[in-house]
């Protein structure tokens, strides 16, 4: 079919359509390409009292906008019932409430920390103007606004949309050349405080602001660092960000290069081993006599290099093989290579990114080996209910089969469940969380082996799993326990569930406990800050969930 223009009119506003078109592109490109259209840079320490940036927000039901140079402090906002339960979301007072900016008809905008019991802070994005508040959801994790939603006072606060340019930043970012991609597991939400960052360096700028990033040492008597890279918005907080590595074509981890004997690479390569959540840093090589001896294996089709190291006698190498080594020193793991053997495989690559740093990426299949396992979900309604249940979590095996609309269950309050004609004591899942694994840190317990099995059942009483529940989960996990002489314990709450794998159940249940050991055998130990529980109490629907992550 043929398109017949007729009037000069017509033609007049396709011409303009396409200069306004092409405007707006130029503009984005500005933005996406990095350059620097504001003088953005992070506030010193001594900061004065707030200077003036003022920036248009995208309506004009608060006016314009002015940036506060540096955060003011300020009482939490009154927007709770004073009936609101310990379980849920709460102000957390160690990150606080902070006034970051102003607009001309007089209202403030408030970054305010909310937690609940073992979680990390969560932050929302507050507008306050005469006594009256607005929680701009669009802004703020929705599992917070979900989660708040029971608790706040709706004569204090409503719920608004209201876009800010200024605190949407692009999901892709060019600095310095430099591509980088807003962390799939972020959803454009930032949930850290600049005061909660230690360390940091600046990377590059752009309209949105610096961009930041802190290294992490992996292990002291090794020279490799995790580096995670932060954009340091307007208002003070931090969104995630990774660099778009130049090897790879898709998501599938599989980097597109081709080995020197002529095959192109198949196989998966990733920044370090696997756990059950998403991951956005990068490991690299600090300590360049590491690359001493490496061979190249294979090139790009631009041309980078890639390489491995396969000297016995290289550190890294060494580090890499005893990795791999260790952590399969159990009785029902597969006989280990040597390392002559180890150094025939593709087990890691190297190859220097366009910063000029050295990454290394490892064959998961080669690397530390991490057993995520047998998350099982009970349900005891009060009486008999059907229940639906939705993991946010990429499955890769469950009982009975997950479907994609979640499980439908007819459950019974002795926990009894039915489904397709077949019953079941629980819903077993194993895969990958769509949030982040929270960074444990330095938390957790140090047990002797003679007194690990007992001090696990304690454990799992006092976050309040019944015997039976207890029973089940030993009999998983007891016989996978590590024979070194110590093991680390550290436990994952509800809420850090909640945020690594949320779950979606109607009807909603009136408890929810969720709990996830991560374990590591140690031949010495080492110092750690003991975690404290809270033994919640089971009124009323209840769902029970255990899990696992065992590093061998």
């Amino acid at each position: 079919m043929k398109l017949k223009i007729k009037s000069p009119v017509f033609i007049s506003l396709v011409i303009s359509l396409v200069f306004v078109t092409l405007i707006y592109a130029a503009y984005h490109y500005g933005l996406s390409s990095g350059q620097n259209y504001s003088n953005t840079s992070l506030p010193p320490a001594d900061s004065p009292s707030p200077t003036i940036t003022s920036t248009p927000v995208d309506t004009d039901l608060f006016g314009t906008i002015t940036w506060y140079s540096k955060p003011k402090k300020i009482s939490h906002p009154d927007i709770l019932k004073s009936s609101t339960t310990e379980d849920g979301y709460n102000f957390d007072d160690e990150h606080g409430s902070f006034e970051v900016a102003q607009f001309s008809n007089g209202a403030k905008l408030i970054i305010s920390s909310f937690s609940a019991p073992g979680t990390f802070n969560n932050i929302a994005k507050i507008i306050s103007q005469n006594n009256k508040y607005h929680l701009i959801t669009n802004l703020t994790d929705k599992y917070l606004v979900d989660g708040l939603e029971p608790d706040i006072d709706k004569e204090k606060i409503d719920f608004i949309y209201l876009s800010i340019k200024d605190l949407s930043p692009h999901h892709y970012l060019k600095i310095n050349d430099i591509d980088f991609n807003q962390s799939v597991s972020t959803n454009s939400f930032s949930s850290r405080f600049i005061t909660s960052l230690n360390n940091y360096k600046e990377f590059g700028n752009t309209t949105f602001g610096n961009m930041l990033y802190v290294d992490t040492e992996i292990n002291p008597s090794i020279g490799l660092k995790d580096r995670n890279y932060y954009l340091y918005l307007k208002d003070h907080t931090l969104l995630s960000y990774h660099i778009q590595s130049s090897l790879y074509i898709n998501d599938n981890h599989v980097p597109y290069f081709t080995y020197l004997n002529g095959p192109v690479n198949q196989v998966v390569y990733e920044t370090a081993a696997h756990d059950c959540g998403q991951q956005n840093h990068t490991t690299i090589i600090k300590d360049l006599s590491l690359l001493n001896n490496k061979v190249m294996i294979g090139n790009t089709p631009t041309g980078l290099p890639i390489y491995k190291v396969k000297d016995l006698n290289n550190k890294l190498f060494q580090y890499l093989y005893n990795q791999y080594k260790s952590t399969r020193d159990y009785p029902s793991a597969p006989p280990t290579l040597s390392p002559e053997q180890y150094t025939e495989e593709n087990t890691h690559i190297i190859f220097q990114e366009k910063t000029g740093d050295w990454i290394l990426l490892i064959n998961p299949e080669f690397g530390t080996q991490v057993e995520c396992g047998k998350p099982v979900i009970y349900l005891y309604p009060p009486q008999e209910t059907q229940v639906t249940v939705k993991v946010g979590a990429d499955i890769t095996q469950s009982e009975p089969h997950y479907p994609s609309n979640g499980w439908t269950v007819l459950a019974q309050p002795n926990g009894q469940l039915n489904y397709q004609n077949q019953t079941y004591p629980n819903l077993f899942w194993e895969g990958t969380g769509h949030g982040l694994y929270p960074n444990l840190g330095n938390d957790g317990f140090v047990i002797k082996k003679e007194n690990l099995v007992a001090t696990i059942k304690n454990h799992l009483s006092l976050q309040g799993l019944n015997q039976n529940e207890i029973q089940d989960f030993m009999e998983f996990w007891e016989p996978k326990l590590p024979t070194t002489p110590y093991t680390r314990l550290t436990w994952l709450t509800t809420a850090d569930m909640n945020h690594l794998a949320p779950l979606t159940v109607t009807p909603v249940p009136d408890t929810v406990i969720r709990v996830f050991l991560d374990f590591k055998g140690l031949d010495q130990p080492i110092k750690l800050v003991p975690q404290q529980f809270t033994t919640p109490t089971r009124t009323g629907f209840t769902l029970v969930e255990w899990g696992g992550l065992l590093l061998h």
